[in-house]
């Protein structure tokens, strides 16, 4: 090829990518990440000028191929990545530029016009989000129940678009699906059975008696369909990624839609779980007041608790602690849920210990309070049912106030009484960014955070 179709060619690609960089400067961002967004730039630019110094074309020899014709030579295949690598750090240049407030001016694109462009034959979106998941499978990145979500997601995506070939699919077209989802009915499948979606939509119109998807179900579609294209472009399925300009809808505050529990909720869900009723679908009731105490004074997940080995209250330090850890195939929601808890005193004043000692398995609860029905439901669906049936028993009838609210109760409870902020995350098993405090400081010693958790005074 001569010179100008290779430069042609870089063009093409430098306008995609000016695209993709002028659609991230568009979105407002906080202060502390700027100065993140000008470093990862910055170590990209200085990582693309190593590579041009040292004739390394391994980055963008697959592109340039890509973008070549099939019977290219080697030689105009290395001529095309280095220009592509040329183009990687002037657009890395420019970007800088933005970043400090200067307008986005890209020169070399405006030399001479590119090659027109050939229609390029490309898969249907069905077919590759088929791809896309069968390489999640094989991965092993899904579980299960991820793998329903995000296949009905994408399926929803798929006959909302018309399922048209992917490069066909513009950013117009994303934006035409963020305003439809919102007036996508809830549980359509089990309300409209196999109609087209779309008629319904168009039949509903705006009627104000319907629910529709809520925004969090709304973000895991936005989610998977950002994650399909991403992948798309990844493995040269398209050329540009139409879904960059697909941004996440406001979702309720994460207080708002769990509550902490009043201390009058907390007194009468514990009498409830200590009247001396018939066994629950042949689960001990003590099980169920035992796990709540629990849940209400260490502020552990459900599933975290739901788990508990004997071998996992032991002693660290000469206090008793709940470790909570990945062994033996227990899940676990972070890497920063694996910790211990300490004990509360007034667990031990109950006598745990000596319910523990009595259990007689190596799980503190029966097997089916921690495990599945079925491979696409969550292990701990029929332990979250019993609970919060005792708990609407009760009279707590606010739907925001589920088991998760212990959570809430514990770390609303601990803020309060002037608990330092890193320590509460270390007790909760929440990720801590504090570059003090967090990744560099190291977990909390047991002693500090039973210091923290004493001061948490509940009904109990």
């Amino acid at each position: 090829m001569t010179r100008e179709q290779l430069d042609a060619l870089a063009r093409r690609y430098l306008s995609a990518r000016f695209d993709e960089i002028e659609s991230r400067l568009c979105e407002p961002i906080a202060e502390h990440q700027h100065e993140q967004e000008v470093d990862h730039v910055a170590d990209r630019a200085s990582e693309v000028s190593t590579w041009l110094a040292h004739a390394d074309y391994r980055y963008s020899l697959k592109r340039a191929r890509a973008m070549l014709p099939a019977d290219a030579d080697r030689d105009t295949q290395r001529k095309l990545a280095r220009r592509l690598l040329e183009v990687e750090l002037e657009a890395c240049k420019a970007h800088l530029r933005a970043l400090d407030g200067e307008p986005l001016s890209i020169p070399f694109l405006s030399s001479a016009s590119p090659l027109p462009e050939e229609p390029k034959e490309t898969p249907r979106l069905s077919e590759v989000v088929a791809m896309y998941a069968d390489d999640k499978l094989a991965r092993k990145a899904w579980q299960p129940r991820t793998e329903e979500q995000n296949r009905g997601a994408l399926a929803l995506v798929c006959e909302l678009l018309g399922d048209p070939p992917i490069g066909d699919i513009t950013k117009d077209t994303m934006r035409e699906l963020a305003q439809l989802l919102p007036r996508v009915p809830s549980n359509f499948a089990k309300k409209f059975g196999r109609r087209n979606v779309r008629e319904v939509i168009a039949e509903l119109g705006d009627a104000d008696n319907v629910p529709r998807l809520q925004p969090k179900t709304i973000n895991w579609v936005l989610s998977a369909t950002r994650s399909v294209f991403t992948w798309a472009l990844e493995n040269d399925k398209i050329e540009s990624n139409p879904a960059v300009v697909m941004r996440d809808v406001k979702e309720a505050r994460a207080r708002d839609q769990r509550v902490p529990f009043a201390d009058a909720d907390i007194r009468a869900f514990m009498a409830q779980l200590a009247l001396p009723i018939q066994r629950a679908n042949g689960t001990d009731p003590l099980v169920l007041l035992w796990i709540a105490r629990i849940l209400a004074l260490s502020g552990m997940r459900l599933g975290e608790v739901a788990q508990l080995r004997k071998a996992d209250i032991r002693e660290v330090q000469c206090i008793p602690v709940f470790d909570v850890n990945a062994q033996d195939g227990k899940s676990i929601k972070t890497d920063a849920s694996v910790r211990v808890v300490p004990i509360h005193p007034r667990l031990l004043e109950l006598g745990l210990l000596d319910y523990v000692a009595q259990r007689p398995c190596e799980y503190l609860w029966p097997e089916k309070l921690r495990t599945a029905k079925a491979a696409n439901r969550s292990n701990t669906d029929e332990l979250s049912r019993l609970l919060n049936r005792r708990l609407r028993a009760a009279g707590v009838e606010d739907g925001r106030k589920t088991m998760h609210s212990f959570r809430h109760t514990v770390s609303a409870r601990l803020t309060a009484g002037s608990v330092p902020e890193y320590q509460i995350a270390d007790i909760l098993g929440h990720e801590n960014e504090s570059m003090t405090t967090g990744r560099y400081g190291g977990e909390s010693p047991p002693h500090v955070k039973l210091q923290a958790l004493s001061m948490l005074s509940l009904p109990i």
